[in-house]
């Protein structure tokens, strides 16, 4: 069976798997660990649990065909430093695992997707129009902070569509 996965990059990031039929079966955060840098501590994406948990969607049920497609996203104007590379980082990481396992990804751009899909640019507004969409996914998308989930079930839903 054919399963599509949406990826919202970034340290408070999200994945959303979606089957064939147009149905949220995962809604999760992208694994972060914390470490400790000089007197403080930083976190990053954890690279490990992000491949374990993508390889246990693929296992689950016998062998799924895994599509993936991931947010293309840049830095903004005004962004620190150290922010733009953190991201940059994990962006990385995300490809990485992905492409270390051979499974087919693509990038798109908000815009592109958001406009194809009818998703607001707010984004709260954007959440709860993804709760009345595909309800089966509204467990995953009760707090205001869960707009990373809810744009990564879009993702997966306009990755669906774009392989149909």
């Amino acid at each position: 069976m054919r399963y599509y996965i949406g990826i919202d990059p970034g340290l408070s990031g999200a994945f959303a798997v979606m089957n064939e039929a147009g149905e949220v079966v995962a809604v999760e955060d992208l694994p972060v660990v914390e470490y400790k840098a000089g007197r403080g501590k930083r976190r990053k994406l954890d690279a490990r649990t992000l491949a374990h948990r993508f390889d246990e969607h693929a296992e689950r049920g016998g062998q799924w065909e895994l599509n993936f497609v991931l947010e293309d996203v840049h830095s903004m104007p005004k962004q620190g430093v150290a922010t733009t590379f953190r991201f940059g980082q994990a962006f990385g990481v995300i490809e990485g695992v992905i492409g270390a396992q051979g499974w087919p990804y693509r990038f798109v751009t908000p815009q592109k997707w958001k406009k194809a899909m009818g998703i607001p640019k707010d984004k709260d507004a954007a959440r709860l129009a993804v709760i009345q969409r595909y309800p089966e996914a509204a467990e995953y998308l009760t707090r205001k902070k869960d707009h990373n989930r809810a744009e990564a079930v879009v993702l997966a839903d306009w990755l669906r569509k774009e392989l149909a």
